[in-house]
């Protein structure tokens, strides 16, 4: 029997003499968790290196009695080490991350989130002195500095051949700035159950604008790491912004609108505003005029017709909408979306109680490259509106009408017959009898089975 490789021991109430023991029954092993093991201390990181030299992935992340100590015999000794987490790990200093950065040139990935001693002199020494880093994080340093920011920029020509890069930066205690396979989505950071209203997005935006782009895209132009059309494609191609369940208002939507660097970022990803009821159309509006955007999800907020209309005459390349639970929005919204973006991918309007057969209609006559669209709630939709969709979206994977009670059996058995990537069909509380539902569960089956075969 093969020895074991791996210990996944994460969370579990174990001591160092528990690691100790493991550790000489299998000195195999290569990868260890012991992520959130809090009674670890350095005398555990001892023994993981006394029995065993051939470490190449540790994670000790919430393991916070290790010291400075621990992780230096650790760099030390494991100079294969490719991966390390030390997340929350408060009592480790720049002196570890430096002797990681010495003795570790393999390494690839480290995680440092919340290791609040850190300073801009172990970043510096990180991306200096491993050229195969591909994977950082430091959100929560409060100790990281424009200069920090800037030894990463001086690294960025490494990083942005490789298209895994992944750098978490997090200007202060609220924020993450995620950068993952080519894309940063900007999304306000904070605890389960709390919200940020105007003044604190606007903080947020400001800082990310002011911190990022200045010492991290212009310092690079300035010093020739990249040119300036990498600079625009850098624009084109950076960011969505996630502002779901803010307490914001209009205020907050008009200001990106005026903002160059968000406006031409956002453009081409989008932007969530789900749950932001203080939103209005006056908002939306304002936003769209100067953002002509791709994707964008409304769902819960305050809107009517005007903010669709709004936005089918400025982002005629949209190609996601959702609109869910927006109880103000009719036929009109979505006739002008069919009739001015034919590539629309996906559109939601469940819980959209005013649409009727007049809208599917429409969708189904100028989006045919439709593959995903969400009727649930709208009890006033037909057959006779699927049939045409099904007809004419061949492409369609995923619909769902839970609750539509008009709907029958004659729409599930056009939807399987003529669209032959529909994977996801959602018919709950609606006409469909045992029947339907049957066949639905055998087209499920069939799904599945082709993909065991695959």
């Amino acid at each position: 029997m093969a020895l074991p490789t791996r210990f996944v021991l994460g969370d579990l109430n174990i001591t160092d003499r528990d690691v100790e023991a493991m550790i000489k029954m299998f000195p195999s092993v290569s990868e260890v968790c012991l992520n959130g093991c809090s009674q670890i201390t350095d005398a555990g990181v001892f023994a993981l290196i006394e029995y065993c030299k051939r470490w190449t992935r540790i994670d000790l992340g919430g393991c916070t009695k290790i010291t400075d100590a621990g992780v230096i015999a650790l760099a030390e000794h494991c100079p294969r080490l490719t991966w390390i987490g030390l997340a929350f790990c408060s009592k480790i200093t720049d002196t570890s991350v430096t002797a990681l950065a010495e003795h570790c040139p393999r390494l690839t990935q480290i995680d440092l989130k919340y290791c609040s001693k850190i300073t801009d002199v172990g970043l510096n020494a990180l991306v200096e002195g491993c050229d195969g880093l591909t994977s950082i994080n430091f959100c929560g340093l409060p100790m990281i500095t424009k200069t920090g920011v800037i030894a990463l920029a001086k690294h960025y020509r490494r990083l942005r051949e490789n298209h895994d890069v992944t750098v978490h930066i997090s200007p202060d205690d609220h924020t993450d700035i995620i950068r993952m396979k080519g894309w940063i989505v900007m999304k306000p950071y904070r605890t389960r159950g709390t919200s940020f209203n105007d003044k604190e997005i606007l903080d947020y935006l400001n800082l990310v604008v002011k911190h990022l782009w200045d010492a991290y895209l212009k310092y690079m132009i300035v010093h020739g790491i990249i040119e300036y059309k990498d600079f625009c494609l850098l624009h084109r191609y950076c960011y969505s912004l996630d502002l779901s369940y803010s307490e914001i208002t209009d205020e907050t939507l008009v200001w990106i609108s005026q903002s160059y660097c968000l406006r031409y970022c956002i453009r081409s990803f989008g932007i969530n505003l789900d749950g932001c009821v203080g939103i209005t159309d006056e908002g939306v509006c304002a936003l769209v005029k100067g953002c002509p955007l791709k994707e964008i999800s409304l769902v819960g907020c305050n809107i009517t017709d005007a903010s669709v209309i709004a936005l089918v005459v400025n982002c005629e390349g949209l190609t996601r909408i959702n609109l869910g639970s927006c109880p103000n929005i009719t036929d009109a919204s979505v006739i002008a979306l069919a009739d001015n973006c034919p590539g629309l991918r996906a559109i939601g309007l469940y819980g959209c109680t005013l649409i009727t057969d007049a809208s599917v209609m429409a969708l189904a006559e100028h989006c045919h490259g439709l593959t995903t669209i969400l009727l649930s709630g709208c009890s006033r939709i037909t057959d006779g509106s699927i049939k045409n969709l099904a007809t004419s979206c061949k492409r369609l994977v995923s619909i769902g009408f839970v609750g539509c009670l008009k709907i029958t059996d004659e729409s599930i058995t056009e939807i399987i017959r003529l669209c032959k990537c529909v994977r996801e069909i959602y018919c709950q509380d609606t006409a469909v009898t045992k029947k339907g539902r049957l066949m639905v569960l055998e087209h499920d089956m069939r799904i599945q089975y082709k993909k065991i075969e695959e």
